[in-house]
């Protein structure tokens, strides 16, 4: 789906031909998203479909809880008191859209409420930070992984966070990204095609946007959207917080991974 690979490719050949033994033998197999499971299915037998079980990933609540913006004292460590900010936090990897944020930035930058808080490492790093440098954008910061023990006042240093996936890349990889910033209570924006499995979940609990993949002008006008709209917004956070308690805590998840393993018992 992405292109590195064509399928008549050896390696794909032979993870085809692996996956397929280890689909056949296992008892269950957990994905982390409805898109990842629909693909999994599709390439199953009719009768084996059924083995295919979506658990989500989870954020840990005495780990991550909502901190009120003007309380943080990493904005003020950042200086970023008066700003909005928009954030994106984690692994910025191939599978990722880093680049129509920093396109979105570029847009934005004459408006000079609006920074653009970038935390993380990963493939696109480099070039997201050339970008940057060539863009001559003073609206965006860009820092390392944070500590575990501050990814609190980290993530909780956005009015609104960011979640990006490349075209292609949805049915193959889910951003766990999504649950911490559910308990950070804030909403998202999920850049991404719209049957991702992010995308499905800030649409069932009302708690962020979906824009398209590579799509400034619409990453730009939910931005914007946000910004003006502080109601909906923090409603927003509140919805996905609350979806966040009942549904995507460690205890919540680690629950079912439980009744699966009694099922395989019996």
């Amino acid at each position: 789906n992405m292109g590195y690979l064509t399928k008549r490719s050896p390696i794909a050949v032979l993870w085809k031909s692996l996956n397929r033994k280890i689909f056949r033998e296992a008892s269950f197999i957990v994905v982390l998203g409805r898109d990842v499971q629909k693909v999994v299915r599709n390439r199953m037998p009719l009768n084996q479909r059924h083995k295919v079980v979506y658990i989500p990933n989870w954020a840990d609540p005495s780990l991550i809880r909502p901190l009120e913006f003007a309380q943080n004292p990493f904005v003020k460590q950042l200086g970023l008191e008066n700003k909005f900010i928009v954030q994106y936090s984690g692994n910025m990897g191939l599978t990722h859209d880093m680049e129509t944020i920093i396109d979105a930035a570029r847009e934005l930058q004459n408006d000079r409420t609006i920074h653009f808080l970038l935390i993380g490492g990963g493939g696109k790093l480099s070039k997201i930070k050339e970008m940057a440098r060539s863009y001559k954008l003073h609206n965006v910061t860009l820092l390392p992984y944070q500590p575990r023990e501050n990814l609190r006042n980290s993530l909780s240093a956005a009015h609104v966070s960011l979640i990006s996936l490349e075209k292609g890349a949805e049915g193959l990889s889910v951003p766990s990204k999504l649950y911490g910033i559910l308990a950070s209570r804030r909403p998202a924006i999920a850049i991404m095609a719209k049957d991702s499995e992010v995308a499905i979940t800030l649409k069932e609990f009302r708690c962020g946007l979906v824009t398209p993949p590579k799509d400034v002008a619409e990453l730009v006008k939910a931005i914007t959207w946000l910004k003006s709209n502080e109601c909906e917004r923090k409603a927003m956070g509140e919805r996905g917080y609350k979806a966040f308690l009942e549904n995507f805590t460690v205890q919540r998840c680690a629950e079912q991974y439980y009744h699966l393993m009694k099922q395989m018992a019996h």
